[in-house]
Formats: C-alpha cells, structure tokens, sequence
C-alpha cells in the first residue's frame, strides 16, 4: 500500500535553484543540447548533476548536510542519511558556438530519491531544504573542475520560476580591439574581435543611438530564426572606451604606437530577447558604420526590413559575451522561498506551539478531520481537486486555507501524516503572517 501510494503521488521537485554560469564559448558547440552528442553547455552541467548526492550527519549543535564524495555509489554513503538528487536543467538563453557567458542563467530542479515513503511521513523536519544555494554552488563547482564551465551565483526560487519564460532583461557586451596592426593577440584570439582598421567612434555611438527603442529588427535577423515576429525592444545600444588589453601593450615592434593608436571598444546591449544572431549583426553593422569605408547607416538597414541588405555583415562569436540575465522581483522571490522552506518559519514554529493532533481513531488514510487544542480547533477535509482547512483561534475567528494537492488515493483520501503537516503549515502560516506554498515538496 505504501509503494503504491507512493507512486500516485508522482515525483515533485524538492527545490528549483536559478544559477549564473560562466562559460568559455570556443570549448562548446553552443549552450543548449544539440542531440548529436558535442560538447554543450547544458550537457555539461547534466553530467555535474549526474549521482549528486549529499550526507546529513548528527552534530551536536543539529543536522548539517555535506557533500558526499563526487563519484561515490549509494551503498557507500556511510555515517548518516544519505539523500541522492535527479536533476533536471533549463536554460535562459541559447548561445552559439564560440559565444563567452559571464552569467548565463539556467534553473535546476532536484528530486530527493534517497528517502522512502515511510521516512517522509515521519521525518520531522519534512520540509527541510536540501541544500543551501550556496552550499549547492559550491557542490556543482566541485563537480565541474575540469571543465569551461563555472557557477557564479546561485539562489533558490519557487518553483514556478522559470529561468526563460521570467528573464526581464538579457545584457551583452561585445568586446572589439580595432588599429593595432596586427591580428589579435594568441591570448586574446578567443576573447575579442580584432579589426584591423580604425574606427570612427562618433559614427559608432552615432549609429548606436539608431538601434534603441521599439524596431523592426528583419534586417538583423539570419536566416533559421523562428521567431513569428523580428519587433523587438532594445533597451540600451552603447559604446564604451577601454584600456588596451594588457597582452596588446607588452607585445610588438612599437608598444608605444600600440598605447596611443590602439582602440579598445565595448558595445554594451540589453533588451528583454533578442533575434537569432541579433547581436552580432548589429556590431557587424556599426563596425562597418563606423569603418574608413563605411558601409550603410543602421537607419536605412532597419528602415530596409530585410536581411540580405546587410550582406554578410556577421561579427564574429568570440567577440560576445552574454553578460548577465535579470529577473525583476528576483529578492522578494527569494525571501518568498525563505519564508517557505526555512525550519524557522514553519517547523520550529510548529514545535514552539506545540499545536497537538492526535491521530485518528479510524485509520492512517482519511478524508476529513477534527481536532480540538488549547491552541485552535482544526478541521480538514479533502475536495475535488485538493483540500480545505479552517483554523478557529479563540478572538480571532476563523482562517481558511485551501490548495490543489489532490489526494491520492481513489476515496479521495490523505495519509495523516501529510494531513498532520498540511495543517501544521496552515498553522504556520497563520502566526508567521507569511504565505505559505503549498503542496509541500514530499518525496
């Protein structure tokens, strides 16, 4: 009965983390899976994730979660609960091959597998989270040595996040190195794209200023892109000056002419999303702007409206760099997720209360419930598509809390151990004054 129950309730994501990557672009066929079995991103992270495992041990001061040993089977976690994670990744933003991420976000969803039925109904702390975000950046760190791949930043998110369809703005920089007379440096080949003649940079921030706001951006669009329509917001269009790269001024013939003559140039773009290759056709355009023999200004490219007026004005994918992904409302998300997860807010605040509830005369599964304490009377029962509880608090009167967590059993039936934690949640929530998500994540 146990395992089948177990089954009817289907696996549930245990946490959902929303992570900043780094990335070198030229070690991997783009960001995202390609089904042909080369290098990606994605598939990188996938095989850090890959028997991700932790060990809770007893301390004297609580339970701590530490990261087992990387390769380690199940039957050799020893000296505590071992708990072992199925992940799955998503990413925000698709980057071709050869294209740098300093932050490329991507959201990873863990299930708790190590743990059986019967230890999540009678675990105390069935709520607990798996792993700080910082203790899980560290472990995902740990198993991605070796590899062009880092994890910068990683927070936990409620699990309706999704690190796509909830982006509200993506920034690039494209870093360009133009004049120095000579190709690009070996430790800058993959880094920048060198150009070898000058550039105007009045005519670059010019056309720049061209390319914000609301447009038809058809003409910036290469051919495979899916998107129904090429109108796009772009937010910010700059350029930006920088000191020559330092490989830029210690090499050469005149390092002196290098100083002086030497253009370093940003173009720094954000917008909400952008086209296929959006971003390196524009450079590719203000490049051949702002050359001794321009080419056509970004205006008349955008008033064209097609793709082939801007030939093959393509800049070239070492050169870019995904800098960093935003979410709007990102830290009230995660005090959202604090709120919910943390012993403190639910757990503890259970236990101080010490809300009683006896269990029931007529068995482990039932669909309705009553219980009277010095604290509050409770009464649960199952609906169509979830369940129902009210709280009555002496002056206070009643507080009602309903969710869709539908019961899986056919009787439209609960395990009261479930029963027990969904109204210690509701109780929670009533004290704290704070939301609460529910279902919880048992498994």
């Amino acid at each position: 009965m146990l395992t089948s129950l177990h089954s009817c309730l289907g696996p549930r994501p245990h946490a959902r983390y929303l992570v900043w990557v780094e990335y070198l672009g030229p070690r991997f066929f783009g960001s995202a899976r390609n089904g042909q079995g080369l290098p990606s991103v994605t598939c990188t992270l996938d095989s850090a994730l890959q028997g991700l495992s932790i060990v809770r041990r007893q301390t004297d001061t609580g339970a701590r979660e530490t990261p087992a040993t990387a390769s380690a089977p199940r039957s050799s976690v020893k000296h505590g609960t071992g708990m072992y994670y199925s992940c799955s990744v998503h990413g925000s933003s698709r980057t071709d091959a050869g294209v740098h991420a300093l932050g490329n976000a991507f959201h990873i969803d863990t299930w708790r597998s190590g743990r059986s039925f019967e230890a999540w109904c009678h675990a105390s702390e069935p709520n607990r989270p798996a792993l700080s975000s910082e203790s899980f950046r560290q472990l995902l760190n740990h198993r991605l040595e070796g590899t062009a791949v880092r994890v910068v930043r990683s927070v936990e998110v409620p699990r309706t996040l999704h690190a796509r369809h909830n982006a509200s703005r993506r920034r690039y920089i494209y870093r360009i190195v133009a004049n120095c007379g000579r190709n690009a440096s070996l430790f800058e080949h993959d880094a920048l794209w060198a150009v070898p003649q000058r550039l105007d940079l009045d005519e670059l921030q010019r056309n720049a200023a061209m390319l914000e706001g609301y447009h038809d951006f058809s003409t910036f669009r290469s051919a495979g892109c899916q998107a129904k329509s090429a109108v796009r917001t772009v937010d910010e269009v700059c350029v930006v000056q920088r000191p020559v790269p330092f490989a830029y001024t210690q090499l050469g013939s005149c390092p002196s002419h290098v100083e002086t003559e030497c253009q370093s140039i940003e173009i720094h773009v954000k917008g909400r999303s952008f086209l296929y290759n959006q971003v390196r056709r524009m450079v590719g355009a203000l490049v051949a702007a702002a050359s001794p023999n321009p080419g056509p200004s970004c205006e008349s490219l955008l008033n064209a409206k097609d793709s082939s007026a801007l030939g093959t004005s393509l800049a070239p994918p070492n050169g870019l760099y995904l800098a960093d992904v935003e979410y709007d409302q990102l830290d009230d998300m995660c005090r959202s997720v604090s709120d919910h997860d943390s012993c403190q807010a639910v757990t503890k605040l259970c236990h101080e209360t010490a809300l009683q509830l006896p269990c029931p005369e007529d068995g482990p599964f039932i669909s309705s419930y009553t219980a009277t304490s010095p604290l509050a009377s409770v009464r649960f029962h199952a609906t169509d598509t979830g369940w129902r509880c009210t709280l009555t608090t002496g002056d206070e009167g009643e507080y009602v809390r309903e969710d869709t967590f539908p019961p899986p059993m056919e009787d439209h039936s609960y395990p009261f151990p479930i029963v027990s934690a969904l109204i210690r949640g509701v109780w929670a929530e009533h004290l704290s004054q704070k939301p609460i998500h529910f279902p919880f994540p048992f498994n």
